[in-house]
């Protein structure tokens, strides 16, 4: 599962320079294998999900299951009237 998180400013998306040189980035984004959701309780906190990576659980067509997707950290302002736009997929967010 890839995620990423938008910055919008009057219905038009705000691009950010990422990594490389990447010229339409977004403000953050995660990814995180949906079988090795299960997280380690000793290492995660609310706000940082770590996963255990220790025993994999597939997923059966059609059933629903909470993933936690760690987001790196950002400093990004937000004024009055800006918008967050969470985008999830299932590959590489292009």
């Amino acid at each position: 599962m890839f995620v990423g998180v938008e910055k919008w400013r009057d219905g038009q998306f705000v691009a950010f320079e990422g990594s490389y040189g990447w010229g339409r980035d977004r403000v953050t984004t995660g990814w995180q294998r949906v079988s090795l959701r299960e997280l380690d309780p000793e290492l995660s906190q609310p706000w940082e999900p770590v996963p255990a990576c220790a025993r994999p659980r597939p997923v059966t067509a059609g059933e629903v299951v909470a993933v936690d997707v760690a987001l790196g950290p950002s400093a990004t302002l937000f004024r009055a009237g800006e918008q967050l736009r969470l985008v999830v997929g299932g590959r590489w967010l292009s």
